[in-house]
């Protein structure tokens, strides 16, 4: 600390070359706290930029000691956590965040990194003279403004700009820059974070969800703060993970993704706040108040302005935040949506960014592969050990009639008997796809155990027929059997909908399967007493399908085992990534690893294993197999009786050893197996394979065993191979098993199906193999052999046909070609070989899958081979379909569109079969294409099904013809083909005819193909590529794709709109431009931009009529590519978000065009330019394309910017990256507009008519102009634009999106400003104010469209220095304009302040103190004027109106929005409607009066009634000769500004009688006399206001008023805002209120304040203000002023009425005291007394006023005496009035008895406190010898006054006695008295035993009725003399609907703001704003000049800088 003395010295007030600048900002961290404040308070008076820092500081060096010791620089404050209790009461509220203080501290504190870069911008720059040189005039010979008034004081000029960057040279011939001058600081840097990676916008991120936490918390949303709170902690992971590289490099980018995901998810739960909370109506805002009654608050008010809850698009692989060059708007807009609308984008989604789509493949992998991981078993908690000692579980797939797969199973030993986390998990690989979109697909879990038993002894039992065992040594028991536990089954349906909604194959989801058991089972825990329910359960077999057919009554819950959870993950196959791939392979060489035996505990989940299909496949790793069931096993005979057989097992073995058995394929194989054991008549329902099938015998059998209790009872051998063949047994084939007595005792339903190709060939298929070695060409009947067995193979079923397909295809090409070869072959006979090949073909290729993929990799190896293996048939299978497609029609009808398949097919099988024929293949499909087109033509019905056919095939060919064909070839197909199309269109007349539901199909397969034609590689290449040459080919048919999908809008449906369709062409416009090189294209292309803006507000129309601006909770990819378009859920934070996908690709297709348009020309883009260059190309000039810029082009331009802005169709207020696109495409769209608007519709087009001779008389459309303008301005004031006050990321996402588009925005709206003032006449103006441009047409334009002021005043007060500069130019010159026409700047007022008005109540003027320093500033160096010419006073004038209005705005700002803070919000809002008062709009400040004024009444407050009116009434002048029309608010006739006047301050004083506020109504009455006496000279009006007062003087000596307590309020603390911070007021409280209830309501009004008790706390705060909110009460007395001669007078009568009128007639003095240490008596004690003088005499406006002048006087013991006398004489005068009142309407006494008893007793009764009777030592001896007689007798008569008070208020308190038990200590308390003020007593008469109620009250009785009397006869009078005012009826109770009852309303009313209008017009019409706001306008001015305003620009910032 002794550094900080060290350094005063040298402090940059003693000495400012200490400082230096250094090279650049300079970033650093505080690595050790620096509390100079903490030893030294008081330094932060000595110099403001010394202050407390602790580690971690973030601060930005911009100057160093010259020894480098010390360091200034700005501190990135960070907001404590007690600033969220102190600061918020709601979400509403403004949250803490970062403050940027400019501070110095020791180098050594600070680690600083000098080689960082900090991000700089240009435009941050504070204003300089020489800046505003290019908007100054060439020509202008005045200096500045700024330059005037430094002249004036050039001294203080000299001081305040002293190391800043405000002086220049005074002229501009000299440089701008001085040698010897201070280098400017530079501006803080908001934008440190624009060059910063990911990892780092982290950091900034947690501090401001940080605060987000603390403001939920604070506010009470818990479980919004837990989400939060969540999200952080998942969030610092992550980026410690990523900062410190903790992640493999393939976890990097599913880790990035994840930051980007929570980034979202953070932004849409701060959106989600407050949804439900109590601080939030419907709109929004907090509870009705009094500024909704009066609407005085801003009403449009952004509820996010700082982009909290914005969403913004970032890189989905390396987190960074998209920008504008290097994005697309397509992966911008689309990425944003996602982000918005889903809970896990980009963790998964992130496959619907790529926009280049698979093509349409004829063999796409059609196999997903299911991956199961298994979690835990659970069981009920009722079984501690739910004992799963060797349990085994089988997992298959299924549907909810087959198995898919086989069965997978797992051995779970005992020594992980309650988890499952050691099981293997399993892929199921090669599920049909189609199967899995066809049907639903279960998960089956069967959990069996294997129970060990003990047979007893045969030879001690006795068996009983035909229970006899068989007598074996090894077979004849067994030691074990296996029992079922539970099964269960699951939906997993759900893994495969990603498919339908395009979410990523990484996806996985978790399900929870129940477990059942059923009740046949026995081994069960649970209970079998339950009766038997009769049902067709067939037990532990049939488990599965009565789960799936949820059965009622034939399962159970097994409390052993109730769920089991797994996880379930799809791979599809054609969408499977490289890494997905890997991982599949990994598991495949996994599944090698054996199965091992039960008995053996190795570690099983070391591998992953691989369950095949339960079906022969003989594509993925075919075996050879027989599969075996087993069904129901019952006893013969037996079946219903009852037995002691409790379980059936039964064994399966072979003699054969290479016979083995197993559960799924690749198994273990075993020599015998043993099926799961049941009851009798139960099924067992187990399937198992049969292996070794080529090893069997040629008659081979099985031998099957079955046991009973343990016992073999039967047995039996069955053939499996007879004869070489597999024998298969159908469903319930029933095997009879004897038993040893040699007769059945089981019967076995058994199964078997022969899985494999080696065994059992079907015969058909057989013989077709060996037809043409069987048969020959030259037999008789060869044709009708072949034919017959051709006709029989088609009839084979689909399974057999499809095992032997490979075999079959080649042989039957082979077929094909023999006979249609041979010259003995009739055609006829080829014709039906062809057609039954067709037919193959249809069944085999269109609905199986296997023979799919063979063909798939048939045709594969044909092309690998590209020998001469296969016969050539291309050319004639080619001739034959074409033959087949021009003459069999009807074939082709029933073909639906599958035929596009087939033909498709047979294309494939011709060109692999062409090899050397190329040339006739070439020529055949070239017929059989023109066939097609042909067909294409056709406008019949009957033709569409086919046309529809092969437009889905179409690109399949493709495919297949770039073997033969160049890319310019293929494009000529594709030509034709849509030739094709278009004429059939033409035809049918597309354009005009009602859309029928098969146009649209057509329409959407046509832009489907074209789709997938552009994603064609060989055209892909040929038309996007940048080596790609410009050919007229290329040209052609980019511009003919370029107007196909205009198409689908002009289509006449007026039912809806072919969205469809019309969204598939939006995605292949989006694909074209977006690829499109060619700049010749391109630039034709951005004249399709008014067609596309055209056709999007048709659209937006479109919707508004049909109303489909609704919320949903799914929405569409943008630009699909499948029909139909496939759906996503949206996020359930995400609420009543609308979302319309059709207008988000038209509006995407816009900026895109823009985006092309702003690359090529940059600013110099111009729809004309553009149209004459691109004038010759041919192709580009259909009607689609602009021909030529007119008016009605700008109009549909300036249209859909409005609609884009106006955000129905998407959430605009939070997706701002969209919103930001959009704006950087709107300004480009009217910059394109620029040059036409200029060149023909401005002056210059006039003065060019002008020139030309018999030229047209040209009207400027001034209409245009001005949408122009407010479009310009709306872009340029968007919140996407106001960067300052964004948070930082969303600060920097903006700017990456918009650029320096502020800069852009300014130099448009300069040209187009100057353009409009483009005339001949402006040579002086130029010279005199600087001003080159300016003509009536600005001035007509400001006038017709006030609203661009507006906007133009919000756009100067944006913190970038040409928007500021231009801004200030257009003012200028308006203010100007009307001076040249008016002479008088009242008129420019009159359009400024209202408009200033309006861009506060939007919410969008931000004016702060270095907001207006800044604009100050600017604006002077912008104002040249004469200081000799007449205009330099009234333009000082003019500024002091501006500048004060401006200054009561940037106070408002800084008022806090809570509800406690409305008086001083409402005080300022009284400030702000006197200057609209002056500007001829008075209706918003008589409306604000009048709701006042009805809420006051409601509320029966007749005083603060009665001041609304008087303030609304010193409004007006006392002129009787001027006319005003009438008033709505509130309703008066039409009068004079005197009868107004008049008639306000009557009903004034009126409510101030009625609310016995008596000396207000006189002064009141007082200015009424005035008036009558010098104006009007009006004598009734003075004999009625003469008799008011006396009735008001005698009303002063009879009626009993309550006296108000008075409080002295201080607020202290940085919780409170300027306007009370610091501060003291006085407030008047309720009629003897104590402390303690103030202190309760003033802390209910400021939530989270803090009672400060003491006074010494209250200083110290005051010293030191600290975070928080923080009140010191203390009572205040009025401050009574009687004279002398009233003191030294002998009057004892009501002196206490005198004395309430002397405290209330001028109340704004006040006191209270505070005693001084060292009295040991009242004799010695001295006090100091605090006389507080108010700016408002009470009563005042909401009953408080502050406190601006204060007195400390010391009062000696006999003064202070005098002084307690008299507030205890004014104590009780109150109780004794209160008690008239209370005794007077009969109210409750309780509370009033015991307050007077307690002062009764305090007074009297010397013990308690001391009492007053202590004072009577200063009137004993010897003291009393201190003080003079005189001093003596005033203390003397204060005790008489007491007295006599203390006996009124006793006989007071004695009829108040609640009952007779209380005259003992009433009595005690007149004892005491007459003992204690003995003296006084007898000195004044007193007898209070004599006195009674009557006595005290019978005078005042009777002068009450009188007064009555003459007051009903005075207001007679006044009503029927006053009938020329205006009547001012009592509120209606309707109005009650719109107030708010518990309103909070001003307590502030500052006498001082009523507005002069003592002013006349021939004056300078300026000086109108009240004495507050001249002083505030003037010392604005004023400080501007002598003030260091650079320092105080530097040091006041924006508080949310982020």
């Amino acid at each position: 600390m002794s550094e900080v003395k060290k350094d005063e010295s040298s402090s940059p007030s003693s000495n400012e070359k200490y400082w230096q600048p250094t090279a650049r900002l300079f970033y650093g961290i505080m690595i050790k706290p620096f509390l100079p404040l903490q030893k030294y308070p008081e330094l932060v008076y000595h110099n403001a930029e010394y202050s407390n820092l602790y580690p971690g500081g973030e601060v930005y060096i911009f100057e160093e000691t010259t020894d480098q010791k010390w360091c200034r620089a700005y501190l990135c404050s960070r907001p404590l956590p007690d600033e969220f209790i102190a600061i918020m009461s709601s979400l509403v509220d403004k949250l803490p965040d970062i403050k940027p203080r400019i501070v110095v501290f020791p180098t050594r504190y600070c680690n600083i990194n000098r080689t960082s870069i900090v991000t700089k911008m240009p435009f941050f720059k504070l204003p300089e003279l020489h800046d505003f040189d290019t908007v100054i005039s060439d020509q202008c010979t005045t200096s500045s403004l700024f330059e005037s008034l430094s002249k004036v004081k050039s001294s203080e000029l000299t001081s305040a700009t002293t190391g800043t960057n405000l002086s220049r040279s005074t002229s501009k011939s000299s440089s701008p820059s001085n040698g010897s001058r201070k280098p400017s600081r530079p501006g803080f840097p908001f934008f440190r974070y624009q060059k910063r990676p990911f990892i780092e916008e982290i950091g900034p991120v947690l501090s401001l969800l940080s605060s987000h936490i603390y403001a939920m918390y604070s506010a009470g949303e818990f479980k919004i703060y837990e989400n939060l709170k969540d999200l952080y902690y998942e969030l610092d992971n992550i980026r410690l993970r990523l900062q410190y590289s903790l992640i493999t490099a393939s976890e990097r980018i599913k880790i990035i993704r994840t930051a980007s995901c929570l980034l979202g998810r953070i932004a849409k739960y701060i959106a989600s706040k407050g949804k439900s909370d109590k601080f939030y109506n419907e709109t929004g805002s907090t509870v009705p108040n009094i500024r909704s009654l009066a609407s005085v608050a801003p009403t449009n008010i952004d509820q996010d302005p700082y982009a909290f809850e914005a969403i913004f698009a970032r890189d989905i692989n390396t987190g960074e935040l998209l920008d504008y060059e290097s994005s697309d708007c397509q992966t911008l807009v689309l990425s944003t949506m996602l982000s918005g609308l889903t809970n896990t984008f980009p963790v998964s989604s992130f496959n619907i960014l790529q926009s280049t789509i698979q093509p349409n493949k004829l063999f796409r992998e059609t196999q997903s592969h299911i991956l199961v991981d298994f979690n835990d078993v659970t069981s009920d908690p009722s079984m501690p050990n739910p004992k799963f000692e060797n349990m085994v579980a089988y997992v298959h797939l299924r549907t909810k009639n087959e198995i898919l797969t086989e069965s997978f199973i797992v051995d779970i030993n005992s020594e992980n008997i309650l988890s499952l986390d050691n099981i293997s998990a399993v892929l199921f690989k090669n599920i049909s796809t189609s199967l899995v979109e066809r049907e639903k697909i279960y998960i089956a879990i069967i959990l069996t155990e294997t129970v060990p038993i003990i047979p007893r002894d045969k030879q001690n039992i006795n068996f009983k027929p035909p229970f006899v065992p068989f007598k074996s040594e090894t077979e004849d028991t067994i030691s074990q059997v296996k029992f079922g536990i539970a099964a269960g089954v699951a939906d997993i349906s759900a893994v495969f909908e990603n498919r339908r909604t395009i979410t990523s194959s990484k996806s996985s989801r978790n399900f929870n399967i129940r477990l059942f058991g059923t009740r046949y089972s026995e081994s069960s825990s649970f209970s079998s007493k339950t009766p038997r329910v009769k049902s067709t359960n067939l037990g532990w077999g049939g488990i599965i399908d009565q789960i799936l057919h949820d059965s009622p009554t034939d399962i159970v819950v097994n409390p052993r085992a109730i769920s089991i959870s797994v996880t379930v993950k799809e791979f599809l196959a054609d969408h499977i990534s490289e890494e997905d791939k890997t991982y599949i392979n990994k598991l495949e060489d996994a599944s090698s690893v054996p199965f091992l035996p039960n008995n053996q505990s190795a570690p099983m989940q070391s591998a992953i294993k691989t369950i095949s299909t339960k079906f022969y496949d003989n594509i993925f790793r075919p075996i050879e197999k027989i599969s075996l069931t087993l069904g129901k096993v019952s006893l013969v005979g037996l079946e219903n009786k009852k037995t002691n057989i409790k379980n059936i097992s039964v064994h399966i073995s072979s003699r054969n050893e290479n016979v083995k058995f197993s559960k799924h394929s690749y198994g273990n194989l075993l020599k015998s197996w043993e099926f799961v054991s049941v009851h009798p008549s139960e099924t067992i329902g187990e399937t198992i394979l049969i292996h070794g099938l080529e090893s069997m015998s040629k008659d081979e059998t099985l031998r099957l065993l079955v046991y009973l209790n343990g016992y073999l009872m039967a047995k039996s051998n069955i053939y499996i191979k007879k004869d070489n063949n597999i024998v298969e047994y159908g469903k319930n084939t029933t095997f009879e098993l004897t038993s040893s007595l040699g007769k059945p005792l089981i019967h076995l339903d058994l199964k078997t199906k022969y899985e494999g190709v080696k065994y059992s060939l079907d015969p058909t298929v057989k013989e077709f193999m060996n037809i043409i070695s069987n048969h020959d060409s030259s037999e008789p009947n060869f044709n009708k052999n072949v034919l017959t067995v051709v006709q029989k193979l088609n009839k084979v079923s689909i399974d057999e046909l499809a095992v032997h397909f490979d075999i079959i295809l080649p042989i039957y090409l082979e077929l094909l070609f023999i006979t249609s070869t041979e010259d003995n072959i009739n055609s006829e006979f080829i014709d039906k070989m062809f057609l039954s090949y067709v037919q193959f073909i249809d069944i085999t290729l269109v609905s199986n899958e296997i023979c799919k993929v063979k063909f798939n990799e048939f045709v594969k190896m044909g092309n690998v081979r590209n020998d001469n293996s296969l016969p050539k048939l291309g050319p004639k299978i080619l001739n034959h379909l074409t033959k087949l497609v021009k003459q069999d029609k009807e074939l082709l009808h029933s073909r639906d569109d599958e035929y596009n398949q087939v033909s498709t097919h047979l294309l494939l099988i011709s060109v692999i079969s062409s090899n050397g024929i190329e040339p006739q293949w070439k020529t055949a499909f070239e017929d059989f294409f023109t066939t097609i087109c042909d067909m294409l033509k056709s406008t019949e019905e009957s033709d569409f099904i086919h046309q529809i056919s092969f437009l889905k095939a179409y690109d399949i060919w493709l495919n297949t013809l770039d073997t033969y064909y160049t890319a310019e070839e293929l494009i000529k197909f594709t030509e034709d083909l849509f030739n094709s199309c278009q004429e059939k269109e033409n035809e049918l007349s597309f354009a005009t005819k009602k859309i029928t539901m098969n146009d649209k199909e057509y329409l959407t397969t046509k832009f489907l193909l074209l789709r997938r034609i552009l994603d064609n590689d060989k055209i892909n290449s040929f038309l996007f590529t940048e080596e790609a040459h410009t050919t007229q080919l290329q040209s052609d048919f980019l511009s003919r794709c370029l107007e196909l999908p205009l198409q689908p809008y002009l289509l006449d449906n007026d039912e809806d709109l072919a969205e469809i369709s019309i969204r598939l062409a939006n995605s292949v416009t989006i694909k074209l431009i977006e690829n499109i090189k060619n700049e010749r294209v391109l630039k034709n292309i951005i004249k399709l931009l008014p067609m596309y803006c055209q056709l999007f507000i048709s659209t937006w129309k479109d919707y508004k009529k049909a109303d489909n601006f609704k919320s949903s909770r799914i929405f569409t990819r943008l630009f699909p590519t499948q029909v139909p378009f496939p759906k996503l859920p949206i996020d359930s934070i995400v609420n009543h978000e609308i979302v319309s996908e059709l207008l988000l690709e038209l509006s995407t297709i816009i900026c895109e065009i823009c985006k092309i348009s702003s690359t090529l020309y940059g600013s110099e883009a111009s729809f004309s330019s553009i149209i004459e260059e691109c004038q010759n190309d041919t192709q580009f000039q259909t009607m689609f394309y602009l021909k030529e810029v007119s008016i009605d082009t700008v109009s549909i331009i300036i249209q859909t910017i409005n609609v884009l802005f106006e955000g129905d169709f998407f959430p605009n207020d939070k997706w701002l990256g969209v919103t930001a696109l959009f704006a950087r495409s709107s300004l480009h769209m009217l910059m394109l507009c620029q040059d036409f608007m200029i060149k023909h519709n401005s002056p210059i087009t006039i003065a060019e008519s002008q020139k030309k001779e018999g030229g047209e008389s040209i009207e400027i459309n001034m209409s245009i102009w001005a949408e122009y303008f407010k479009c310009l301005l709306m872009i340029s004031n968007h919140k996407v634009l106001t960067w300052i006050k964004l948070a930082i990321i969303p600060r920097k996402a903006s700017y990456l999106l918009t650029g320096n588009l502020k800069n852009l925005s300014a130099e448009l709206l300069n040209t187009c400003w100057d353009a409009l003032g483009c005339t001949d006449d402006n040579i002086d103006v130029s010279k005199l104010y600087g001003i080159s441009k300016i003509s009536s047409y600005q001035r007509s334009l400001v006038t017709d469209y006030p609203n661009i002021l507006r906007d133009i005043f919000i756009f100067a007060f944006h913190r970038h220095i040409v928007t500021t500069k231009i801004s200030c130019k257009i003012i200028w010159s308006v203010a100007i304009n009307f001076w040249l026409e008016y002479e008088s700047f009242q008129p420019v007022l009159n359009l400024f302040i209202p408009e200033l008005y309006n861009a506060y109540q939007i919410g969008k003027l931000f004016v702060d103190d270095y907001e207006l320093n800044r604009f100050i500033s600017c604006l002077f160096y912008t104002i040249h004027v004469p200081t000799n010419n007449k205009i330099y006073p009234f333009v000082l004038n003019f500024l002091k109106e501006m500048l004060g209005f401006l200054h009561i705005i940037s106070e408002m700002y800084k008022i806090p929005s809570q509800q406690e803070f409305d008086d001083d919000r409402t005080a300022r809002h009284i400030e702000i409607f006197g200057y609209l008062l002056d500007a001829n709009r008075p209706e918003l400040f008589h409306k604000m009066i009048n709701d006042l004024y009805i809420h006051f009444v409601m509320k029966k407050d007749y005083v603060q009634a009665g001041l609304c009116l008087e303030l609304l009434a010193s409004t007006y002048l006392w002129e009787p000769n001027d006319f005003l029309e009438a008033s709505k608010y509130p309703p008066m006739p039409e009068q004079s500004s005197f009868e107004r006047k008049e008639y306000l301050y009557k009903e004034a004083a009126r409510n101030f009688s009625k609310g016995l506020k008596l000396e207000k109504a006189l002064s009141v009455y007082k200015d009424l006399i005035k008036a009558y006496d010098e104006i009007n000279y009006d004598l009734n009006g003075l004999a009625f206001v003469h008799d008011q007062i006396a009735t008001i003087y005698t009303d002063l000596q009879l009626i009993d008023r309550l006296v108000p307590t008075f409080f002295k309020v201080s607020f202290l603390g940085y919780g409170f805002p300027n306007s009370l911070r610091n501060k003291r007021f006085i407030f008047e409280g309720l009629p003897f209120e104590h402390i303690t209830s103030m202190h309760s309501r003033l802390l209910k009004i400021y939530h989270g304040s803090t009672i400060v008790q003491t006074q010494e706390e209250a200083d110290q705060l005051l010293l030191n203000p600290p975070m928080g909110k923080y009140i010191h009460v203390n009572i205040a007395e009025p401050k009574l002023a009687i004279s002398e001669e009233y003191t030294n007078s002998n009057k004892n009568g009501l002196n206490n009425k005198i004395r309430m009128y002397i405290e209330n007639r001028d109340l704004n003095t006040f006191i209270n005291s505070r005693r001084l240490p060292g009295s040991t008596s009242v004799t010695d004690l001295w006090v100091v007394e605090y006389t507080y003088e108010t700016i408002s005499t009470f009563p005042t406006l909401m009953n408080r006023s502050e406190i601006r002048h204060l007195e400390k006087k010391k009062l000696s013991p006999l003064e202070n005496a005098m002084r307690s006398l008299q507030m205890k004489i004014q104590e009780l005068n109150g109780l004794e009035n209160m008690c008239y009142k209370t005794i007077k309407e009969m109210m409750d006494s309780s509370e009033l008895f015991n307050e007077l008893s307690r002062n009764l007793m305090g007074t009297i009764s010397a013990p308690i406190n001391g009492g007053i009777a202590q004072y009577k030592e200063f009137l004993k001896p010897p003291v009393v010898s201190n003080y003079s007689q005189q001093e003596v007798n005033k203390l003397t008569m204060a005790f008489d006054e007491l007295a006599i008070s203390l006996s009124r208020c006793l006989v007071l308190h004695l009829h108040l006695l609640p009952c007779n038990q209380y005259k003992n200590s009433h009595s005690v308390l007149v004892e005491l008295f007459e003992q204690n003020f003995k003296e006084e007593v007898e000195r004044n008469h007193i007898k209070v035993n004599n006195m009674t109620l009557e006595m005290l009250t019978r005078t005042l009785s009777r002068r009450s009725s009188e007064r009555s009397l003459m007051k009903k006869q005075v207001f007679s009078s006044w009503d029927s003399s006053s009938n020329n005012t205006g009547t001012f009826p009592e509120p209606s109770i309707n109005s009650m609907d719109s107030l708010s009852q518990n309103s909070n309303i001003l307590s502030t009313y500052l006498s001082k703001t009523s507005r002069s209008s003592s002013h006349s017009l021939g004056n300078s019409n300026l000086n109108v704003a009240s004495n507050v706001s001249q002083s505030q306008g003037m010392s604005t001015l004023s400080s501007w000049q002598s003030s260091n305003l650079g320092t105080d620009m530097n040091t006041h910032y924006h508080p949310h800088l982020g």
